[in-house]
């Protein structure tokens, strides 16, 4: 660890790599050995940083510290919809999320979905809990930025100029401010910001790239000197050349980033992600030709799960269908003992439009590492966004498989089997079983009621249903039951008010054919 340490001073990221691993060789159970190559790692980007951290938490689970930084280390490398990082936050007891550390991490998650509304909520919990936290009152002060009420953000840019007499948060207030003015395209005052920003000791390479993007956004004559001076600094960092590469290639400068690439030492390319950064250049410049010539030649050790897959997506699109299949099965292959590696995979190929290799991938991860239930929750959205109500089934099954306590996922395993018209016994005596445990449950008693219906029972069902309130038969997806129920019995007037109720529910396909042919 001593040898990791200077290496790492040295910024020798490789061999400070190579010495953890020697470490952790020597005691696997070293918790600083583990939290010294999740750092390492979450510089480098790496989705091995997500399976670090939560290795750090099964060593170390009562600190909430641990989760959080997990948490972090898969927002900073998934894409949506972050499933890993929803993963760890779930993982925080109800005692944890009474914190001001936790809201902070799920507001994050809840921005980088887009979901504003979410993180305002987590920041406004943040501020109950601390009211005089200024990183929390920042927080709310830059999300309100974005509101659609001019007053709201005339306030919210107030307090954010009160702030910057702040130390401790002044860098966060210069960031929040030089991106909205950015935003807004008043490119003078953001200017003035992201270089004042420059000059702070909390100052990031993040901020450096912001900077850049104002010069480039106002077509600034010192644009190409200021690029020229973080090109100079990033080698110091493997990551660092990454970022600096993907915010060229965004901004369509992907030829000068490849031939900025090339010019690194030998060394310094073959330390990842700086051979993924050259790799996308090729893969945004649609080379595949040079792209797959490019990766048969390299080996990217515990990442080499990525490298295959690239070298996939090139055989697929220059028509080795056969050739790409193979090296797909082997990045499958490589990756399988992490579900953090597969995740990373289910997003390539999501990106790509491989749909039937993401559900491939999910499913993979759903049987081999089945307390992962983001999996199944995944392959479960796909699926109701396609309206297949048959692979829905496969889902529901899994989780009840995997937890036969789960009264919703056997209801709803209930309801698409009457559906689909298959397995009826089973799904008859689930229906009859979760009624009796939870009576007073309206969905569970609308499957039950559909249910009797099936089995030439329909007056005892519509009883069962005539038990609930008047709510309850309004709710529209329990409507369109009661509704199917009371035409089959012949109370045709009584039916229609459920079937015009039951047209706002989001229904299967089978759904609609049930409503459609009661209409």
């Amino acid at each position: 660890m001593a040898q990791g340490r200077a290496f790492l001073a040295k910024s020798e990221f490789a061999n400070a790599w190579l010495s953890g691993v020697q470490a952790l060789s020597l005691n696997a159970s070293n918790v600083q050995t583990y939290r010294f190559l999740a750092e390492l790692a979450d510089q480098e980007k790496s989705p091995q940083s997500i399976y670090l951290r939560r290795k750090i938490v099964e060593l170390e689970p009562g600190a909430l510290t641990n989760r959080l930084a997990w948490a972090w280390s898969a927002l900073n490398v998934e894409s949506f919809p972050f499933p890993l990082a929803v993963e760890a936050l779930e993982s925080v007891n109800e005692a944890g999320r009474q914190t001001v550390d936790y809201r902070f991490v799920a507001a994050a998650l809840a921005l980088r979905r887009n979901d504003y509304r979410a993180a305002e909520f987590h920041f406004a919990e943040a501020a109950k809990l601390a009211p005089a936290n200024e990183a929390v009152q920042l927080n709310l002060a830059s999300l309100r930025l974005r509101s659609s009420d001019s007053k709201v953000v005339e306030t919210a840019q107030v307090k954010l100029e009160e702030l910057l007499d702040r130390p401790t948060v002044k860098p966060m207030a210069l960031r929040s401010l030089a991106a909205f003015f950015l935003e807004n395209k008043k490119f003078d005052q953001a200017e003035k910001h992201s270089q004042e920003l420059q000059a702070q000791s909390g100052a990031e390479f993040a901020d450096k790239l912001l900077h850049l993007t104002v010069l480039f956004e106002a077509k600034k004559a010192e644009l190409a000197g200021y690029l020229s001076s973080l090109q100079t600094e990033a080698p110091k960092s493997p990551g660092k050349i990454y970022e600096l590469s993907s915010w060229m290639i965004r901004n369509g400068l992907a030829d000068s980033a490849l031939t900025w690439l090339e010019g690194q030492s030998q060394e310094v390319r073959s330390q990842y992600p700086v051979p993924l950064a050259i790799a996308e250049t090729y893969f945004v410049k649609t080379n595949w030709n040079g792209l797959e010539k490019l990766l048969r030649k390299q080996d990217w050790a515990g990442h080499d799960f990525q490298r295959l897959a690239l070298v996939a997506r090139a055989q697929e699109s220059l028509g080795e269908t056969e050739a790409a299949d193979v090296h797909w099965r082997k990045a499958l292959r490589l990756a399988s003992d992490q579900h953090e590696n597969l995740s990373m995979l289910a997003q390539m190929a999501s990106s790509w439009g491989w749909q039937t290799k993401v559900e491939e991938v999910l499913w993979l991860i759903a049987n081999k590492f089945p307390s992962r239930r983001w999996a199944l929750q995944s392959l479960y959205e796909m699926y109701l966004a396609r309206g297949n109500t048959a692979k829905m089934k496969e889902v529901y099954a899994a989780i009840v498989k995997l937890d036969p306590k789960d009264l919703v996922a056997k209801n709803n395993l209930a309801v698409v089997s009457f559906l689909l018209n298959t397995d009826l016994e089973t799904a008859h005596t689930l229906a009859r079983d979760i009624h009796q445990a939870e009576p007073k449950n309206a969905a569970f008693a609308s499957t039950y009621a559909f249910s009797l219906h099936l089995q030439g029972k329909t007056q005892e069902g519509l009883g069962i249903l005539r038990g609930l309130s008047e709510q309850d038969l309004q709710n529209p997806s329990v409507a369109l039951y009661y509704g199917a129920l009371l035409r089959a019995a012949g109370e045709t007037e009584r039916a229609r008010k459920y079937l015009v109720l039951a047209q706002n529910a989001s229904l299967l396909p089978e759904e609609k054919t049930l409503l459609s042919e009661a209409k």
